[in-house]
């Protein structure tokens, strides 16, 4: 558990501002957005820019912070959050907008649309007129909103990659094998044996090797070589 002032407790998790909070996930596959999107919304004078996209690695998301940071710097906030796979870890930033009213409905706009890898930042141009905390929420949700509507989804895949060593009798019937489990060969090489490497998404891993190694009274023999992932 994070400690520290300004913590709130939502859904038993407990969040700090600009802190790290763990979140259950899928162990096989998640969402993301396919490339960069901006939307912008208006209220009462006041100018808000969203700007939404993929990340896998912290460093360059934050590098792109400060990219639109420099871009808008006469902009009077730049709040925004992240949600991240690898190392389950989630942040925002209300940019000194007034607790909750900013990065933090940003970061609850990508738990809704299940998205990950995701860097969000919204940047308000101030207007003169000062909104209340009711329509600076609703501006900061809108404009994170409307981002993410307009973003392409993908699904991020975590594949195993196999090496198979089988008889030459058994090669064509592995590879309908893995072609059945959605699998792509990846790697071929003929000696004494057939060598096979194929990509098999993890959730059908198992079972494919189960698979395998009852084909045949020769034993194919089936291991694991990696792990990475894929859209």
């Amino acid at each position: 558990m994070i400690q520290g002032e300004g913590s709130i407790v939502l859904q038993s998790v407990l969040i700090c501002q600009n802190s790290v909070y763990d979140f259950c996930m899928n162990d096989f596959e998640y969402k993301t957005i396919e490339s960069e999107v901006s939307a912008k919304f208006n209220e009462k004078r006041s100018r808000f820019i969203s700007f939404a996209k993929p990340f896998s690695d912290q460093e360059k998301a934050f590098e792109f912070l400060k990219k639109i940071k420099k871009e808008h710097k006469s902009a009077r906030h730049h709040a925004w959050a992240f949600r991240f796979w690898k190392n389950k870890q989630a942040r925002y930033s209300d940019a000194t907008e007034p607790k909750g009213t900013a990065g933090f409905l940003a970061l609850q706009a990508l738990e809704r649309a299940n998205l990950y890898d995701v860097m969000l930042v919204i940047v308000r141009y101030f207007g003169g007129v000062k909104l209340g905390k009711s329509s600076l929420s609703n501006a900061y949700k809108t404009t994170s909103e409307i981002a993410l509507n307009l973003s392409n989804v993908v699904a991020v895949k975590l594949l195993n990659r196999l090496l198979i060593l089988c008889d030459y009798k058994d090669y064509q019937a592995i590879l309908k094998m893995i072609s059945r489990f959605g699998g792509m060969v990846i790697g071929l090489s003929f000696s004494e044996r057939v060598r096979l490497e194929c990509s098999i998404e993890k959730k059908f891993s198992d079972s494919f090797r189960e698979t395998i190694l009852k084909f045949s009274k020769f034993q194919p023999k089936v291991q694991y070589l990696s792990e990475s992932f894929s859209r």
